[in-house]
């Protein structure tokens, strides 16, 4: 009993584990065949970005440690280049610097979703759990 008691917070920890990859489990099983529909459409989707599609929203801005704006980029400076001249090296350097698991995940990595959610609770640093897809999504297909 007094073992117990002592690894307590250990067992519960242990609980909660096991119920939320069960959960994971049966979503997985039950949504399946929707989420590869979604993953395909997202595929037919991305075919279809056009360059006029890549607008940016603003200029940016460099910020000083207490928000005093230090320089602010130009928009119209904006030149869209076709993804197939974007140099090899290029792109794995995107992909090293942004999204390590890109040749591993379809567009959610759910490992870095994870990770920063725990993250988040045990330590409370932020860590960005988001894809070079979900990005795209959101910069280009959501917009606002």
């Amino acid at each position: 009993m007094n073992r117990i008691k002592k690894h307590y917070k250990t067992y519960i920890f242990i609980l909660f584990l096991l119920l939320l990859i069960g959960f994971g489990l049966y979503n997985w099983i039950k949504y399946k065949p929707t989420l590869k529909n979604l993953v395909n459409s997202g595929y037919i989707a991305a075919a279809q970005v056009k360059k006029s599609d890549f607008k940016p929203k603003g200029a940016t801005k460099i910020l000083d440690k207490n928000g005093n704006i230090i320089k602010t980029l130009s928009t119209t400076k904006v030149v869209y280049i076709p993804p197939q001249k974007i140099s090899k090296k290029i792109k794995q350097a995107l992909i090293v610097t942004e999204d390590k698991r890109f040749y591993k995940h379809h567009g959610v990595d759910l490992y870095a979703v994870f990770r920063s959610l725990l993250l988040l609770m045990t330590s409370k640093n932020m860590q960005g759990g988001s894809t070079i897809t979900q990005q795209l999504v959101k910069n280009v297909i959501l917009r606002d």
